[in-house]
Formats: structure tokens, C-alpha cells, sequence
């Protein structure tokens, strides 16, 4: 389990004190009960989040809302999670993605900062 996902999110509340608007972040993550702990976490600290189990439902809910962050698994069902950021990028999206994984590859690493 991805140990910066169990911190305290202070760097992210103080954020959203910051920002005018409702704070939301997505996150796309096939794990269920991963998905649910990082979801309350963020609504712990007063973020609203909208979940995506594969990269289909990422890209649905990426073109029907405006999110301030995406926290994106790499090993999704239908696809690689780095196939969805270069399409973000591709497509001038510039949100902020945080990438999480359990490969434990250091060629996994360097990819995904591409």
C-alpha cells in the first residue's frame, strides 16, 4: 500500500483553504477498499473525491469535471494508467496526477516520469 496515500493530507488541507471553489480530486484505482480509505481520508480533510475503477471511467469523468488533482493506480483492468496521463497531456490537461503502484520496478518508476 502506497505509504504517501496514509499520511494526514495537512499539505492538501491547507490547499484547500486556499481555493474558492469546492475542492474535488479523482481518483482512479481498481482496488475497492484502497480506493474507499483514500476517499475518506480526503473527505476527512473537507476534499470531495468521485471514484474510477478502469480507465474508461476515468477518461467519463475527466471530460464531465474539472478536478484539482488525480490520484491514478498504473494497473487498471482495462488499460495502463500511464496510457491515461499521456492522454491527458496529449490533450493540454495539466491537473496535477499523483501515480501509485505496487510494481516494484525501477523502470516502472522512471516511466512514469516521462
Amino acid at each position: 500500500m502506497p505509504c504517501a496515500l496514509l499520511l494526514g493530507f495537512s499539505a492538501v488541507t491547507r490547499f484547500s483553504v486556499f481555493w474558492s471553489e469546492p475542492v474535488r480530486v479523482l481518483i482512479v484505482e481498481d482496488n475497492s477498499v484502497l480506493s474507499s480509505l483514500i476517499a475518506k481520508r480526503l473527505e476527512q480533510a473537507g476534499i470531495g473525491s468521485d471514484q474510477a475503477v478502469s480507465v474508461s471511467q476515468a477518461q467519463v469523468a475527466l471530460a464531465r469535471l474539472g478536478y484539482v488533482a488525480v490520484i491514478l493506480d498504473l494497473g487498471l483492468p482495462d488499460g495502463d494508467g500511464l496510457q491515461l496521463l499521456r492522454a491527458m497531456r496529449a490533450q493540454g490537461d495539466s491537473t496535477p496526477v499523483l501515480v501509485t503502484t505496487a510494481r516494484h520496478g525501477h523502470e516502472d518508476r522512471v516511466r512514469g516520469l516521462r
